[in-house]
């Protein structure tokens, strides 16, 4: 088994999964599954995403309200990118473990302030 991130929403099995949500895959029985998902770049492993949180938690400590620890709640969150947290509310924010609803406030109004 192995666990991926979702890159995008997808459907597997009858499910959907959602940005940043976790699904497991059996290696073998979900082999052609997997192949597709990953030529449609919907998932990445969670290895590639652990290697690449040096990067992202750099680019989450440049917004307002988030320090190293807040930068760490997001990549375990599944956070991979500043585009998908921009998507997010300041309500789904403050949902994240280790994240309060003033921090999620002042991460929502970064990208507020970007866009103007």
């Amino acid at each position: 088994m192995t666990i991926f991130k979702a890159v995008r929403m997808i459907s597997h099995n009858g499910s959907k999964y959602p940005v940043g949500a976790t699904i497991e895959l059996d290696d073998k029985a979900d082999r052609e599954t997997i192949i597709h998902l990953k030529s449609n770049k919907a998932i990445e492993s969670i290895e590639i995403l652990k290697a690449q949180a040096p990067d992202l938690m750099a680019d989450f400590q440049r917004l307002n309200g988030v320090g190293e620890k807040v930068a760490k709640s997001l990549v375990d969150a599944g956070i991979v990118s500043l585009e998908q947290l921009a998507e997010m509310t300041a309500e789904q924010i403050a949902e994240i473990k280790g994240i309060s609803k003033t921090v999620a406030r002042k991460i929502f109004k970064s990208f507020e302030e970007i866009e103007d």
